[in-house]
């Protein structure tokens, strides 16, 4: 539970839980939250460029070749 308090979308239901029991301290409290503003911030980036990428876009064909070339272009530098 010690690890798992500070994996972003975990630790927002287990580090009150153990700040409330009084098994973490507000250190602990500051580290878990960074990590998850960080991971969300990440995950808002890159979701926005999938968005950006696919949204109404249609290929005819094979729908997991289209997604495969999407994904492939995803994380080229801009």
């Amino acid at each position: 539970m010690n690890i798992l308090s500070y994996v972003p979308f975990v630790s927002q239901t287990l580090m009150p839980a153990r700040l409330g029991l009084q098994y973490a301290t507000m250190t602990q409290a500051s580290i878990a939250l960074t990590l998850e503003v960080m991971t969300l911030y990440f995950l808002s980036k890159y979701g926005l460029r999938v968005y950006k990428r696919n949204v109404l876009t249609y290929r005819e064909g094979n729908i997991t070749k289209a997604a495969l070339l999407s994904l492939k272009g995803l994380f080229k530098a801009h």
